[in-house]
């Protein structure tokens, strides 16, 4: 008899950025794939692949992607610029999917406005335009089962 999977994992505050934010110091990025970038795909790896027969869950809990903090002189990156940027993380989350583990977006301050259509009109990677189906960035609630856990931006 299988066991059934209770884990989940929370992930937040990440602030991915675009090429632009990576190869200059000019633009804000917390997140830098030099540094930051082989650490996050190891955790993936380790904490929820490897262990994925016990993984339900993984909450991507705001502020994965970063177009708030920009030059007030000029536009934000685009999302479609962010998600080239980030290529291997969103093949990471594909994996996770494929390996039968539930993956949730929730907007934070820093990616309020990423929707669905947005990300369909970015070429935006599929994982995150199926898990955003029906998601407002208004406020979310999420139901585990019998548990209710419910976040607002504001």
């Amino acid at each position: 008899m299988a066991r059934e999977k209770t884990r989940r994992i929370f992930i937040s505050d990440i602030h991915m950025s675009s090429a632009k934010a990576y190869n200059s110091t000019k633009y804000p990025s917390w997140f830098r794939p030099e540094r930051d970038e082989e650490r996050l795909l190891n955790f993936l790896d380790k904490s929820v692949l490897k262990q994925s027969e016990q993984i339900k869950d993984l909450v991507l809990l705001g502020d994965i992607f970063n177009t708030w903090v920009w030059p007030a002189e000029e536009p934000p990156p685009a999302y479609a610029d962010i998600f080239k940027a980030n290529k291997q993380f969103l093949d990471k989350l594909e994996e996770i999917i494929s390996a039968s583990v539930n993956v949730f977006f929730i907007n934070g301050n820093h990616d309020f406005d990423l929707s669905p259509a947005m990300i369909q009109e970015g070429g935006g990677p599929r994982c995150l335009d199926s898990l955003m189906g029906g998601i407002s960035s208004d406020s979310v609630v999420c139901f585990y089962e019998k548990h209710q856990a419910a976040s607002a931006n504001g």
